[in-house]
């Protein structure tokens, strides 16, 4: 099969969709399969780049009409999979072109598979209360973009024979949100999981993370809640800048603050082994690279009851829910004797290592084209 998958991201980028697609794109690498890939990615340049092997071709252009045609007019395809993401057209006539295109080929037997995340609907629902309706002004120039692409990526989704999410949390929620496909089911993600699981000796050094993007979805006021009652803890903080305000009251009105920035690599780490659990305030979560991550490092992290990192961790997790909230979780998290915890962080390793390989998501996938070309 001739498979076409178009991510309109720049694959360097270090959150949303385009880590997600890195671990599609390199576990679909590393499959054994005899299909012919080909994948688009987005980013500034004059021309189409192209990275050419013998397991893939690689696209890299700027999403101008002119050279995207190009690569859906070089052969039949037989699937072309859509990965959702925060996209927009050049001009009017690149959207209406680039729909034609789509209808037309899918007249002529291409399947269309789209890959969503009600991450970009929820987000927007969290955000839209912060800001006066009336001021119309202020609301266009805040929304406008993200509406506009809630709306192509809906447009892509209802003409795909199936819509995939990525956890039954995300279907769930996607569904509130007015999602209403006539195909859809659910594709975990993989992770690439390439350190070794860890188990700490002490959990009890009052040490607390949280590192998110500072998106109100990610629920950062908890903090300004759980940091006065927790005195006799530190909070190490990492992440994006987020509301000078807040800031100003954890930072400046508590001395129980460590404010980390941007973390690499090797400074996540070092977070992880520094704290004795990782914070994941979100009451909505479709996946949870955070907290995995902090799990896979032998640190615990307080999640959400109803979210998708539940479901990949399990009922080992320390979870909290609508009724019991999650100042009360962290009490319960250091009532809980060290032995237990360890208990519990192996419990939830053993759950990860169903999600380990690169290629357990793309499995799922490979299945999935044959299936609607079938």
């Amino acid at each position: 099969m001739n498979i076409l998958n178009i991510a309109p991201t720049n694959l360097s980028d270090k959150h949303g969709i385009a880590s997600w697609f890195r671990y599609y794109f390199k576990g679909l690498i590393e499959s054994n399969h005899d299909h012919d890939l080909y994948f688009v990615s987005v980013k500034n340049t004059d021309g189409i780049e192209k990275e050419f092997t013998d397991k893939f071709y690689h696209y890299v252009i700027n999403w101008k009409w002119e050279q995207l045609n190009q690569i859906l007019k070089h052969k039949k395809w037989d699937i072309i999979h859509w990965h959702t993401t925060v996209v927009l057209f050049e001009d009017v006539e690149f959207e209406m072109r680039f729909f034609n295109k789509l209808l037309d080929l899918k007249s002529k037997g291409t399947k269309i598979i789209t890959t969503t995340h009600s991450l970009q609907k929820k987000d927007n629902s969290f955000e839209y209360a912060l800001l006066d309706p009336l001021d119309t002004e202020a609301w266009h120039k805040t929304f406008n973009s993200y509406i506009l692409s809630e709306y192509y990526n809906t447009k892509i989704s209802e003409m795909s024979d199936v819509v995939v999410y990525i956890s039954k949390n995300d279907m769930k929620e996607a569904k509130l949100c007015g999602d209403n496909f006539e195909n859809s089911e659910v594709i975990y993600n993989s992770m690439n999981i390439y350190k070794d699981f860890k188990i700490k000796d002490d959990y009890k050094k009052n040490k607390v993370g949280f590192s998110h993007r500072f998106a109100m979805r990610k629920n950062w006021m908890t903090l300004l809640d759980l940091v006065p009652l927790n005195k006799n803890k530190t909070f190490h903080l990492s992440g994006e800048y987020f509301n000078p305000l807040v800031h100003t009251l954890l930072m400046k009105e508590s001395d129980n603050v460590i404010f980390h920035g941007v973390l690499d690599e090797v400074g996540m780490e070092t977070m992880f082994e520094t704290i004795d659990v990782m914070l994941c305030p979100a009451t909505y979560e479709p996946f949870g690279f955070t907290a995995l991550e902090s799990v896979i490092l032998g640190t615990p992290a307080l999640i959400y009851k109803d979210t998708g990192t539940y479901e990949v961790l399990g009922d080992s997790s320390f979870y909290f829910t609508s009724e019991v909230p999650i100042s009360q979780t962290l009490n319960n998290f250091y009532s809980t004797p060290n032995e237990e915890i360890k208990e519990r962080v192996k419990s939830q390793q053993e759950h990860l290592k169903n999600f380990s390989s690169l290629t357990f998501m793309v499995d799922e996938y490979l299945s999935l084209y044959s299936r609607v070309m079938n």
